[in-house]
């Protein structure tokens, strides 16, 4: 696949993979990010043994991205400090080239710029609708929909590049694709990171040599400890003095404070008088019990710490006060001449170029110390994807540089909210692990909380330190620094090191375990995604031989490339038989089990189907087949599990037998019972036989609502087989309701509940199967009574719906109401509600009332009644909407 580039860029190229298919489950995401993590981490490694560099590194993280993304097209620009291209490569099979100056265009007006700028992922669903997106001139993704992703290229401080990857088609791209991508883009920050740290390592190597050329000119010493004790004891034996302190500004502080003095255990007050007003004006001062004029609090100082003369130099460093020398002559009260305070002076500059020098020697070494560290944990982290020891070796090398008591790691607990200890090294480790503490408390709460570094030099001033440590393993803690792990912009634990063995802890020390911190999280993170892949391998694995189900896996072109044990079992094939079969040699009344349409469902869903599946002794076993895409770490195949149905087949036809016997067995005869009732109540005198005639009618209405609902069940039949409904006529609203109360009118009577209507007037007439709609009321109204006591109300509601154009017809009872989980499921057939109260029945009303209605056109539901209760509502379409159902 040729490109095409504007001279000057690094190009690569690779074979984008034009499947659309994308995978929806998480077994596949976890190996996707899987083989990212493994190529990437290989890359890391050779960066950090010096044997790759960005030109080589990025472009194949590009190639990973769009083969895992199954994308087209992609590229990765790195930006600068002022917004200009630094690095860029790009993928594309248009052959067009790319000029430098449409890539400083994407910086400022396109999607990459706007990522980096805000430091923000996007997905883009259609290129050419979109108003971020900035086409290049010719390119498909101006003139047709593509879809794009661009996640930023981060490290803890900054963002300096994007990675954008494009596929053809809208709204291609998930929440799921989004996230591999920017697994995929960490990765790749941090190889940038590690390489510029390596530049950065040698470049400082360098300034190095020519810093010790300087340092030697200016002092042989280059130790800031040896410093500290040889300038104020030079300064004060240049003027002779009997002892010098030199104090430095602390500008958070707004005071001086002690930093150096001779003798080494000097001490004495460090306000003086004047010390402020060198400041604003920094020039040397001296001041003598002798000084004509002396003000009174500046010989109240020098008669207070005993001294007769003193003489102050600031320490300066580009134009800034570092500090100031304050020299006293306990003996005499002199005055200096002006080339001795100039010599004094000259001897505070050079003193301050070779502390600043020693003090740069000192972090540069420091510097490339940690940067020969950070490459040595990037190895340890990369060395093993065993999470416990990771952590653990980690923490070992950690304190080689930190030279701490104790190191432990933190991981937060969502479940209990909770921060657990689960590795230690040092000092009271065996005590510490396992420790619980409130995810809010401590200094690792806070620091979780915040997400921030945190440095406490003394607990004993830090309200924040939690005392649950210390009480665990009898141990006191004096100083702490504690750095966040996050990943994918979430704080899930803390890494704390306690009691440095020298000195104290300081901004470098935190510094440096916040980079440790940050390579921590990210090993941290691949370590348990990978160890939840592997769970959930394991898992699918037990289920897939345990389960009673026969499942067979084959290729992406049906042939069997595994099976369960109740697969053998089920089929009759030994293993060597099964394996290589064509799925279509097993169902062979399925011609076209694997054409497009169905391979096409079966790779984006799970595909369900019933057929027949042929065994090796020849019988024809009825399954209900699950056809779907499963994906692993040794790729993807499609996984087919038979389920035998051939009792729910029995069972059906039992129950068609049983239905229609119902429906023609049972409905002549009723129709001759109904009709010899109703002749003999012609026959009987009402007047003469009150009794029998009562009794007559109440057989009558019961001989009634038995073959109502043997013609419910027929049109349930009719309805399911997909026959219309034909028999419809113009019905008004009146006609259809007081069809259906003349009906139930009887049993409100008798159970002594009242109705209540609300008929909005002028309503239109409805073209419906008016028995069938009436039957439809009859059931909501009988089910509405069934739940209502004596003393309660039905109400029967109609009207027009103004934003449908239909009518819509409510039955509100006062009984109990029905659950909202079960709103659904009422309206299925042979479904009760279980300890719902009333009357018991087979559970068809409610399924006829619902294919009665879709059968029309309508719709059919259920709510709360206003007043407390079940409203069952159902709407109907009219003119010219109902002709056309």
């Amino acid at each position: 696949m040729g490109m095409i580039v504007a001279p000057g860029w690094i190009v690569t190229e690779t074979m984008a993979d034009d499947s659309s298919g994308t995978a929806s489950s998480s077994a596949t995401r976890d190996r996707d990010r899987l083989q990212v993590l493994y190529s990437v981490s290989a890359m890391l490694r050779q960066v950090e043994a010096g044997g790759l560099d960005l030109d080589a590194i990025l472009p194949r993280v590009l190639s990973i991205a769009i083969d895992v993304l199954t994308a087209r097209n992609g590229s990765i620009i790195l930006a600068d400090e002022r917004w200009q291209a630094e690095h860029f490569w790009h993928v594309d099979d248009s052959g067009q080239a790319i000029a430098s100056r449409f890539v400083s265009e994407v910086l400022t007006d396109g999607i990459a710029g706007q990522v980096i700028q805000h430091r923000q992922s996007v997905i883009i669903d259609d290129t050419s609708a979109d108003t971020r997106w900035l086409p290049r001139p010719g390119h498909p993704t101006a003139l047709e929909p593509w879809s794009a992703l661009c996640v930023p290229l981060s490290s803890r401080e900054h963002t300096f590049g994007a990675i954008t990857v494009l596929r053809p088609g809208g709204a291609q791209f998930d929440d799921a694709d989004l996230s591999l991508l920017e697994t995929i883009a960490s990765q790749a920050a941090t190889t940038i990171e590690n390489a510029r740290l390596l530049a950065d390592s040698e470049h400082r190597a360098r300034k190095l040599a020519t810093l010790v050329a300087a340092t030697q000119a200016i002092s042989a010493n280059l130790r800031t400890s040896d410093l500290m004790r040889v300038v104020p004891e030079q300064m004060a034996r240049l003027l002779e003095a009997s002892s010098c302190m030199i104090v430095r500004w602390v500008p958070h502080l707004r005071r001086f404070r002690r930093w150096m003095a001779f003798p080494t255990g000097l001490m004495m007050p460090t306000d003086a008088p004047w010390a402020a007003g060198l400041l604003e004006i920094p020039e040397p001062h001296q001041v003598s019990l002798v000084s004509p004029n002396l003000p009174a609090d500046q010989r109240e100082w020098l008669e207070g710490i005993g001294a007769q003369t003193a003489v102050t130099v600031p320490f300066m460093a580009q134009g800034r006060v570092l500090g100031l020398a304050l020299i006293l002559d306990n003996d005499r009260a002199r005055r200096y001449s002006e080339q001795e305070i100039a010599l004094l002076q000259t001897m505070a500059s050079q003193a301050v170029a070779s502390l600043e020098n020693a003090r740069l020697y000192e972090r540069t070494q420091r510097q490339l110390q940690e940067s020969a560290f950070l490459n040595e944990a990037g190895k340890v982290v990369n060395s093993t994807l065993d999470l416990n020891q990771m952590i653990q070796a980690l923490l070992e090398k950690i304190n080689e540089i930190l030279n701490v008591e104790a190191l432990s790691i933190a991981m937060l607990d969502k479940a209990s909210n909770e921060l657990v200890f689960q590795v230690s090294v040092g000092v009271g480790s065996a005590e510490i692990v396992g420790l619980r503490i409130p995810a809010t408390a401590g200094v690792s709460g806070w620091v979780l909380r915040h997400g921030l570094p945190a440095l406490v030099p003394d607990t004993s001033a830090d309200a924040r330190v939690s005392p649950a440590g210390d009480a665990r393993t009898g141990h006191p803690t004096r100083a702490i620094i504690c750095a966040p792990l996050q990943a994918r912009g979430r704080v899930f634990g803390t890494i704390q090191a306690i009691n440095p063995y020298v000195g104290t802890f300081n901004e470098d020390d935190l510094q440096l375990l916040g980079k440790l911190a940050s390579m921590a999280s990210s090993a941290i993170d691949n370590a348990r995604q990978f160890g939840e892949t592997l769970a959930a391998e394991a898992r699918y694995l037990g289920l897939f031989e345990d389960s009673i189900d026969a499942i067979l896996l084959t290729d992406a072109h049906g042939f069997v490339i595994g099976t369960n044990r109740r697969g053998l079992q089920f089929l009759g094939y030994s293993r060597d038989e099964l394996l290589g079969m064509h799925i279509s040699q097993l169902h062979p009344d399925e011609p076209d089990l694997l054409s497009g349409s169905m391979l096409a469902r079966i790779q984006t869903d799970a595909y369900v189907f019933s057929s027949q599946v042929l065994t090796q002794s020849g019988s024809m076993i009825p399954v209900e087949v699950h056809a779907r895409r499963v994906s692993t770490t040794e790729g993807g195949m499609l996984q087919w599990i038979h389920r035998d149905i051939t009792e729910q087949v029995e069972l059906e036809s039992m129950r068609e037998d049983l239905m229609a016997m119902l429906f023609h067995d049972l409905q002549s005869p009723l129709s001759n019972v109904i009709s010899g009732l109703e002749l003999l109540e012609y026959e009987l005198d009402p007047e003469k036989n009150s009794k029998a005639v009562a009794i007559l009618r109440i057989a009558g209405r019961s001989s009634q609502r038995l073959h109502n609902l043997i013609r419910s069940l027929l049109d349930i039949n009719r309805l399911e087989a997909g026959y219309p409904i034909s028999n419809r006529a113009p019905t008004t609203i009146e006609t259809l309701l007081s069809a259906a109360l003349e009906v139930v009118e009887p049993a409100m009577q008798r159970r002594r509940v009242a109705l209540a209507t609300e008929i909005d007037p002028d309503l239109p007439d409805l073209h419906i199967d008016g028995d069938m709609i009436t039957r439809v009321l009859v059931n909501l109204l009988d089910n509405a009574l069934k739940y209502c006591e004596g003393g309660k109300q039905v109400t029967l509601s109609a009207a027009m719906e103004a934003t449908t154009g239909r009518v819509r017809i409510c039955v509100a009872d006062q009984g109990p109401g029905i659950p909202p989980a079960t709103r659904q499921a009422v309206f299925d057939k042979f479904f009760r509600i279980q300890g719902r109260g009333g009357a018991k029945g087979l559970g068809l009303g409610l399924a006829f009332c619902r294919m009665a209605v879709e059968g029309h056109g309508g719709a059919i539901w259920v709510e709360d009644a206003p007043g407390g209760g079940a409203m069952f509502c159902f709407t109907l379409p009219i003119g010219d909407e109902a002709l056309n159902d």
